[in-house]
């Protein structure tokens, strides 16, 4: 494998890993948001 064609591999990982990271982020925050608004609506008197 030359230089090129490593450089080019491991600029596919680091897309891949920054695209997942982005995906889990989305679904950590809808989880924050789901899980916030049920507190709120239980916590109400």
């Amino acid at each position: 494998m030359t230089r090129e064609e490593a450089n080019e591999l491991l600029d596919a990982i680091d897309w891949w890993i920054q695209h997942h990271i982005r995906e889990v982020d989305r679904e950590v925050e809808a989880h924050v948001r789901a899980t916030s608004a049920e507190r709120t609506r239980t916590d109400q008197p």
